[in-house]
């Protein structure tokens, strides 16, 4: 939690807009790779809060929360006091289209809610994908027959590339 918390403040001290802002994350533990999904998700769901909500006026609120649903999902709502907008008529732009991105990331989905407020609303499992064995481990050698390859072997593919040409 303190990590979204500060993420939550850094996004509003770079905005410099005078907004009152609610944070309400309990203490949960998820693994590096959850925690930066997550990070992302709320820095977009944010940074559009501030953007659209609160560009062409002063003050507003702001309200970040997560609660567990006990049900191994995790439920983040993100909600500010602006006009809000109308679903129907307002064009997807790249904000929207990364929300949507890294809640599926999550293994979640996004419900948007723009009467009276603008609310978004995530719930995602607490440990998608996090089940599954890790594949396993190559080692050094065994990486440039796989998608990680080493210098030289690009190297040298790339010169035998170029002498089929001739």
């Amino acid at each position: 939690a303190p990590y979204l918390e500060r993420l939550v403040e850094n996004i509003a001290a770079s905005n410099g807009a005078d907004v009152a802002i609610s944070i309400d994350i309990p203490a949960i533990r998820l693994s590096g790779d959850r925690a930066m999904q997550l990070g992302l998700l709320v820095n977009e769901l944010v940074a559009n809060a501030f953007k659209h909500a609160f560009a062409h006026r002063q003050g507003g609120a702001l309200s970040v929360t997560m609660r567990d649903l006990g049900n191994g999902s995790l439920c983040l709502c993100v909600a500010d006091d602006g006009p809000g907008f109308d679903p129907e008529t307002t064009p997807r732009h790249m904000g929207s289209r990364l929300v949507e991105a890294f809640a599926s990331q999550l293994g979640g989905s996004v419900q948007m809610d723009s009467s009276g407020q603008t609310t978004a609303t995530v719930i995602f499992p607490r440990d998608y994908g996090e089940a599954d064995p890790a594949p396993p481990q190559r080692d050094a050698q065994d990486r440039s027959s796989g998608g990680v390859r080493s210098i030289s072997s690009i190297r040298l593919s790339k010169a035998a590339r170029s002498s089929k040409r001739t």
